[in-house]
């Protein structure tokens, strides 16, 4: 039997300081006169700004998260955080037995049409869901109204479950792989929509934290 898944540099800014330097005093100047000495301020060093604090990651809104390892490049990636938010609730229409707003919201219809039959599967089948999804993410490619995305999600925190077990698998051990997911995401009315999504091959990489 298959296994069953879820559809499932820091900027610093150095400010250059300037070095003046004031003049010495002459040779031909009356003896009378003090002596002048020269000068010169100690060269300050730049002192560089602290590189801006990514926004924290948010949690899923319908019970399962979908925790991107390498979140701090790419939290300020809007199309990066659709695909997260859509994932979400696609896994929160699995335990709440029904398709969510999100979801649906979330995917073309030619993506959300073989979601809901796995969704129909899975509520027929009394599958579950773990509550933390462990993904990270390769690549993520904008251009215009699209975005490609390649990653990566931990098999044993995305396969569905039964009574404890893997659907599909004889044991957890056997979905111990990143699996490889490649995304389009398309940007529409203001959204961004995964219109496209498909399961390729493994990722590198060991265990997640």
């Amino acid at each position: 039997m298959k296994r069953q898944w879820l559809v499932t540099g820091t900027a610093i800014v150095a400010l250059s300081g300037a070095l003046a330097a004031c003049g010495g005093g002459s040779d031909d100047e009356p003896k009378a006169s003090p002596t002048k000495t020269s000068s010169a301020p100690a060269a300050t060093t730049a002192t560089p700004e602290p590189a801006p604090t990514p926004a924290a990651q948010p949690q899923g809104a319908s019970g399962v998260t979908y925790e991107i390892q390498n979140w701090d490049e790419y939290s300020a990636d809007p199309a990066v955080l659709a695909w997260k938010q859509t994932l979400e609730a696609i896994g929160g229409s699995t335990l709440a037995g029904k398709l969510l707003e999100p979801a649906r919201q979330g995917m073309a219809k030619r993506v959300l049409r073989p979601y809901v039959q796995s969704l129909n599967e899975a509520v027929d089948g009394g599958w579950t869901l773990q509550p933390v999804g462990k993904v990270k993410i390769e690549s993520a490619k904008p251009a215009g109204n699209r975005s490609e995305l390649v990653t990566c999600l931990w098999g044993p925190t995305v396969n569905y479950y039964k009574d404890g077990k893997p659907v599909g698998s004889a044991s957890v051990a056997e979905l111990e792989e990143w699996v490889r997911q490649e995304v389009t995401m398309t940007l529409k009315d203001g959204r961004w929509i995964i219109s496209k999504l498909e399961f390729k091959d493994t990722c590198s990489g060991g265990a997640p934290s």
